[in-house]
């Protein structure tokens, strides 16, 4: 081989290696800048994630705040746990005034603390015409006692009603 072919030949391979290198440079960079783009969307994602529950932790804050002001006056408006006595009768003349058969039964009570009312679950089930039940329905709801109706099964001339009824263990609380 002569000298020719041989700077030839280590020329081709010095710039073989060289754009063997370069191209592994090079894919190694687009590689790690696809990474690195990808991280910094992800992270642009969590920070605007961050961003959005710090601005709900404020308003939740903002809220709690009236609602501790207002607290108070809606825990002095529930009936006392002894007037509760009065609702199923109450109840009952209700149906009686709109021509329902009227079966009730409370379930057991649980108990409130300082910011959850107390509840006592009862049942209805009455009889009669489908829009004395609706009427009926809604005289409760209109009732002087706060109420959550959780389910109501209508059937043809038949009413189940499950619920719950709030109250307040007798505690005297401060005038504002």
């Amino acid at each position: 081989m002569s000298d020719f072919n041989k700077k030839l030949l280590v020329q081709g391979v010095i710039a073989s290696v060289m754009l063997t290198v370069l191209s592994g440079a090079i894919l190694y960079f687009y590689f790690s800048i696809k990474g690195n783009l990808r991280m910094m969307l992800d992270t642009r994602v969590e920070i605007a994630t961050g961003q959005r529950n710090f601005d709900l932790l404020n308003q939740l804050r903002k809220e709690a705040s009236e609602t501790n002001t207002i607290l108070p006056t809606f825990m002095s408006k529930l009936p006392e746990k002894y007037d509760l006595f009065v609702f199923q009768k109450s109840l009952g003349n209700l149906a009686k005034s709109r021509g329902i058969q009227f079966n009730f039964s409370f379930g057991g009570e649980t108990p409130g603390d300082a910011v959850t009312p107390s509840f006592i679950p009862f049942q209805i089930t009455s009889g009669g015409k489908m829009q004395d039940s609706l009427e009926f329905i809604s005289d409760i709801e209109k009732s002087n006692y706060i109420v959550n109706l959780s389910s109501v099964d209508l059937q043809s001339n038949n009413v189940r009603i499950d619920g719950r009824v709030f109250y307040r263990e007798h505690v005297e609380i401060p005038p504002q």
